[in-house]
């Protein structure tokens, strides 16, 4: 279209020749380039590469460099104004506040458009043969950018730079729109022009791109109407992959690498006050790059021009993306690579599932950048290449696939491509419509039909939560946010604190607890490592130390944490009667052994990397309690509910968001028999001989009903890796049946997880842990419930 519009009636275009020949193809391509390419970008040296590169490609022996500098523009892309923001208050209260009246009315506003439309189509279609053609489309230009300098730029600047500290009073903006664009007002000439000074020294660091003035013929007719569809054909970009909230150890890596270094987020703040004495260039150079990103952030949350991205801790990618689609016609594209958290995250929930409500999603294809198609990044890292409509044609069935590490990948497995449609999201992610990750189409077939029986743990309705499972989510403390409450082994020794079992701290009548780190958690076991402090890697400082069997088969033996934090901080976050709790570990990935790792934690401290889920109960009973968690738990750590965490994990964590859409058998499940036995019964037996292996987790034996006659706790079970395995397999067999696989199925299902494939090929010289679960999952099938496999 874009094409047609701008050359069709052009007299002096010869018709491209049939053969293509080379003088035609070069006039073509040069045509193309000064007539239907833009670009923008905040560096001015991209943008000159960008001219570079169509210079090359439409290079012509006879005839100068292709005139470009009207479409290939230096500016901020994600900060301007659009003619109908002029017409509302800037800011957040302004932004909610329409006009009494426009600030051009609308002949006016037609006529500068269809003025300034007219000057850049003479740039664009004018001759440029000669090297007096192409001076006089620069003069053209210049012409233009000082008709836009005159008012209309300076009115834009005015609106998009209150959010950046232009602090222009809401009852005069309007009067002050008025005169920049040249009408008569009340103020005082000295102070108009003062407003220009300051909107030009504010537009020379903060570059705002007004892109319906920059690019009018874009969005505008002849006559200063709207085009019908206006915008661009096709919008393509990778856009930067970076939180717009400046990051304060990224930052002060090399400018102050001790600040970087600092253990806590706490003390790293300390270090940055005490900068104001000890450095204050330095400190005077963050605190712009503070407050600059603090007013991006502000401006992207509260412009209104990013409803659906604006939002959480943003990414620049997040907005670009954005951005793009509000720039392109509706019968246009969009392609943009950004990382895979577009299609997968909480903060781009919003504006993935308007894709998907909308039908504008064409493809979604997602690389791991193992063949460093990206140099420069981890070669783990997850990239996405999306595509899609303007919203004019509506797309049925997307196409995706993943784990791509080229191209060739679809071509020489077609499988790993399949199709999607809005329904299909409804049914796997009912809350947030996010995009589900499948390797395969066998795969994405599998996980529909097992969430056609089985139902998210939490669901969203119009009426409110459906919660059957009655769970809470709750993260304790914060590793950044709350670090001043922890405390080093050095620190507490130093307050006069001692050791006291199992792995607490005391000082007079006060006790500290331990931290539990996510790196501390195995699945079923809470003493999987300590945690040992190496300051010498001060980005990850922390680091897991294994505990062994024989320490493991000690139940007196708890695992030391990095810090301690006071139990009166515990109580204040966790209530006085909570004595253990059912956590996961935050942290994972769809290449890792296992997705989701959950345990039974003694009462303790935890970081917000080892989430809890908190049940609830109408009776109140703890035994109640007690066996659903136990099954909770056992559902979570099941094979077949790990296959569905795989589909849905497109990062490293489990935010709350995917865990209470994953798929997990209902509660009234476990309330039935299998084999004439009582699967609460059987379940809890299980569970409770794989957590309950050293003294601290008392409370949690106690309340599942594992006393005496005289309702004392019995002493835990002994770790005995053997037996361990074969508990592990039982419950695996059971939840394959509660899932509702076919023998075949559950095969399959054990066939996607390699690592633990190939830890047992190792250890045992074949893939035991499956050959014992398919061994049960025939026992269980047949009805024999306490059988053993040798």
């Amino acid at each position: 279209d874009r094409i047609s519009r701008a050359m069709g009636d052009d007299e002096n275009l010869l018709p491209l020749t049939e053969d293509g020949g080379g003088s035609d193809q070069a006039l073509y391509r040069r045509l193309v380039a000064e007539r239907c390419l833009y670009g923008v970008d905040l560096n001015p040296l991209a943008v000159e590469l960008a001219k570079l590169s169509i210079w090359l490609a439409s290079l012509s022996r006879d005839r100068p460099l292709s005139f470009l500098n009207h479409h290939f523009r230096v500016g901020n892309s994600l900060v301007g104004a659009f003619w109908d923001d002029l017409a509302r208050a800037p800011g957040p209260a302004g932004s909610r506040k329409k006009a009494q009246e426009t600030s051009l009315d609308i002949p006016i506003a037609r006529r500068e458009r269809s003025h300034i439309v007219a000057l850049m189509r003479s740039i664009e279609t004018g001759p440029s043969r000669t090297r007096e053609d192409v001076l006089t489309k620069a003069a053209g230009l210049q012409a233009l950018q000082s008709e836009l300098d005159r008012k209309l730029r300076p009115m834009h600047d005015l609106w998009s730079g209150a959010f950046f500290g232009l602090d222009v009073p809401t009852t005069e903006y309007f009067a002050l729109e008025r005169a920049l664009a040249g009408e008569e007002t009340s103020l005082d000439e000295g102070v108009i022009q003062e407003w220009r000074h300051r909107i030009e020294e504010q537009r020379q660091e903060l570059r705002q791109f007004h892109f319906e003035l920059e690019f009018p013929e874009v969005f505008y007719a002849e006559d200063g109407q709207p085009l019908p569809d206006a915008g661009f054909d096709v919008v393509v970009g990778n856009p930067p992959w970076e939180r717009v909230r400046l990051e304060e150890r990224q930052w002060f890596r090399r400018r102050r690498p001790e600040v970087a270094q600092a253990g806590t987020a706490a003390e790293r703040k300390r270090m940055i006050a005490a900068l104001k004495d000890s450095d204050p260039e330095l400190r005077a150079e963050y605190d712009r790059e503070l407050k600059r990103a603090k007013d991006t952030s502000a401006w992207l949350r509260t412009s209104g021009q990013y409803p659906l991205m604006g939002r959480g801790d943003v990414n620049y990618y997040a907005v670009f993306a954005e951005r793009f689609r509000s720039l392109v016609k509706g019968s246009g594209r969009v392609g943009i690579v950004t990382p895979s958290g577009i299609a997968s995250d909480q903060t781009t929930s919003a504006f993935f599932r308007d894709l998907i409500d909308s039908r504008s999603l064409i493809s979604l294809y997602d690389f791991e950048n193992r063949a460093k198609v990206f140099p420069d990044v981890d070669s783990r890292f997850k990239f996405t290449l999306m595509t899609l409509s303007g919203g004019e044609e509506q797309i049925e069935r997307g196409r995706f696939a993943f784990f791509l590490h080229a191209l060739d990948d679809l071509r020489e497995d077609p499988e790993r491509e399949f199709e999607l449609t809005p329904n299909d999201f409804a049914l796997l992610n009912p809350n947030t419509r996010t995009c589900p990750v499948f390797r395969n189409r066998r795969d994405a077939d599998l996980t529909k039909a097992i969430y056609e029986r089985v139902p998210v743990l939490v669901r969203k309705t119009p009426e409110g939560e459906e919660n059957p499972w009655g769970v809470r989510y709750f993260r304790m403390f914060d590793m950044t946010n709350d670090s001043g409450l922890f405390r080093t082994a050095a620190e507490l020794e130093q307050m006069g604190a001692y050791p006291v079992p199992p792995n607490h701290y005391k000082r007079g009548e006060e006790l500290y607890l331990p931290l539990y780190e996510g790196k501390m958690v195995q699945m079923y076991d809470h003493r999987a490592a300590d945690v040992v402090i190496k300051p010498e890697n001060p980005f990850r400082a922390s680091q897991p130390r294994a505990t062994s069997v024989e320490q493991l088969q000690d139940c007196t033996h708890s695992p030391m944490p990095g810090f301690w934090v006071s139990k009166a901080d515990v109580d204040a976050k966790l209530g006085e009667n909570t004595r253990w709790a059912l956590a996961f570990k935050e942290i994972t990935s769809a290449t890792n052994v296992r997705g989701m790792i959950a345990a039974i934690l003694p009462r303790s401290g935890t970081s917000n990397k080892v989430p809890l889920l908190l049940l609830e109960d109408s009776t109140g009973e703890r035994s109640t309690i007690g066996h659903r968690a136990s099954c909770l738990l056992a559902t979570l750590n099941s094979f077949a509910c790990d296959y569905l965490v795989r589909q849905k994990v497109g990062g490293n964590t489990l935010n709350w968001f995917l865990v209470k859409q994953f798929g997990v058998v209902s509660p009234d499940t476990f309330t039935r028999e299998s084999g004439g036995t009582s699967r609460r019964e059987w379940i809890g037996a299980r569970v409770l001989e794989l957590s309950y292996t050293a003294h601290d987790l008392s409370g949690f034996a106690e309340d599942i009903g594992y006393v005496d006659e005289d309702g004392e706790v019995k002493p835990p079970y002994v770790w005995d890796e053997e037996r361990r395995l074969h508990l592990k397999s039982q419950l695996d067999a059971l939840f394959f049946h509660l899932y509702g696989l076919a023998r075949e199925e559950a095969e399959y299902v054990l066939s996607t997880f390699p690592i633990v494939r190939r830890h047992d090929e190792e250890q045992y010289g074949e893939y035991r842990t499956a050959r014992l679960i398919l061994g049960y999952y025939d026992a269980y099938a047949a009805g024999d419930m306490d059988v053993w496999l040798r």
